[in-house]
């Protein structure tokens, strides 16, 4: 919380032209510390690792629970996308930096990596829905792929749907997480 607070104050600082340094202000990709306030541990720390206890996160669920209503709706976005009722689908967001202009190199990924990936969920019967926004590089014609962003049914609601249903999904450290906070289109 203390980091994303810190990106939206300094930001239009920095636009009027205050120099600032913003890596000492909230934590970065690339630092060689775990980031914690300087008074408190100035340097990586295994055991601060461990108090975050990442193995067992990282295999609890993380429950999305929808209405009755609202995966009626979902349901037939889906199918207004070509979705078949009976599909298993995995969801797939590659960072590009075009939703804030955020063009760090480090932060961002090129789609056209993760082409084999895409290619080896439709080669076992399933269907790719490719997360975003418009601002991403439109994916080339393959069949069983949706590519969401450029769809009508792009929606915060629908973000939601397509992640509480996915079979898994593939992605980077930023994406649909944001749009878990924010309420949009036809169901808010």
């Amino acid at each position: 919380m203390y980091a994303g607070i810190c990106r939206i104050l300094l930001r239009p600082l920095r636009r009027l032209g205050y120099p600032l340094d913003a890596d000492n202000y909230y934590p970065g990709h690339g630092h060689a510390t775990l980031w914690q306030p300087e008074e408190v541990m100035p340097d990586f720390s295994w055991d601060v690792v461990a108090q975050y206890e990442w193995p067992k996160v990282l295999h609890e669920k993380f429950p999305v629970y929808l209405s009755d209503r609202k995966k009626a709706a979902g349901k037939r976005e889906c199918r207004r996308m070509s979705l078949p009722d009976d599909a298993w689908f995995v969801c797939l967001h590659v960072r590009e930096g075009g939703w804030h202009k955020d063009l760090m190199d480090e932060r961002n990924a090129s789609i056209g990596n993760y082409l084999e990936a895409i290619r080896e969920v439709t080669s076992r019967g399933g269907w790719v829905v490719r997360m975003g926004d418009a601002s991403m590089t439109r994916l080339p014609p393959m069949e069983r792929v949706i590519d969401y962003p450029f769809t009508p049914s792009k929606s915060y609601a629908m973000d939601l749907y397509l992640i509480a249903e996915c079979r898994a999904y593939i992605g980077m450290q930023s994406g649909f997480i944001r749009s878990l906070s924010c309420s949009s289109g036809p169901w808010s």
